[in-house]
């Protein structure tokens, strides 16, 4: 959904099958870092962030040993007032959180029919209900 410039990590995002591939083996490693080097770490969902800020990013708060600011509810101010924004996300950054991308993979559960092997086994391991 991205106009990237090929490159050696864009070359990875070719197919939906390399994409899932690559996904898998990224996820994998992950995992095993987290498990064997003991990584010290606090996940979050994007869906629970877009669904409720406050509730998400408390916990994070909390585990970075930081305290609630409401200023964090102004992010699109704070990011006005850094000037140019040199990401592919430029324009979503000074909006409101961005929804339209939940469950947007319905869209394409027909072609993504071939790669769920791959993507499967995270949707089990990050406990989401529905499967891509």
């Amino acid at each position: 959904m991205q106009n990237f410039k090929l490159n050696d990590a864009m070359a990875n995002f070719l197919t939906l099958e390399d994409s899932a591939k690559l996904y898998d083996v990224t996820m994998s490693l992950w995992k095993e870092y987290n498990k064997v080097l003991d990584l010290n770490v606090c996940q979050l969902k994007y869906e629970n962030l877009i669904q409720d800020l406050q509730t998400t990013v408390t916990p994070l708060l909390s585990f970075l040993d930081l305290e609630w600011d409401d200023n964090l509810l102004n992010y699109q101010q704070t990011a006005l007032s850094r000037g140019k924004i040199y990401t592919p996300s430029f324009n979503q950054v000074t909006q409101e959180l961005y929804t339209q991308a939940n469950g947007r993979w319905r869209n394409y559960q027909k072609q993504m029919a071939g790669i769920s092997s791959w993507l499967d086994p995270w949707v089990d391991y990050f406990n989401y209900t529905e499967t891509p």
